[in-house]
């Protein structure tokens, strides 16, 4: 996937998928430490580039240290549109 500046950046599909389960659901956001320890067996660049990648899709939001779902997110969340 290219960023704006036209530069290269690995996604891992299955990493960005574990990132998006762990705040589906939590309005008041999620500690990123807490992802970060969740996903202990995932190399933290790994899941910090997946991170950066679902908050560019528009997917997570970012605020300080807490991970939010995006208000697109959480309406399809609520359409039970994302099934678990």
């Amino acid at each position: 996937m290219r960023d704006e500046s036209n530069q290269e950046h690995f996604v891992d599909g299955y990493t960005e998928r574990l990132v998006a389960l762990a705040v589906l659901g939590r309005k008041r956001g999620y500690p990123r430490a807490r992802v970060l320890a969740d996903l202990d067996d995932i190399d933290q660049e790994v899941v910090d580039i997946a991170i950066a990648s679902l908050e560019r899709a528009g997917v997570l939001c970012v605020e300080g240290t807490r991970l939010y779902p995006s208000a697109a997110m959480q309406r399809l969340d609520e359409l039970t549109m994302i099934c678990v």
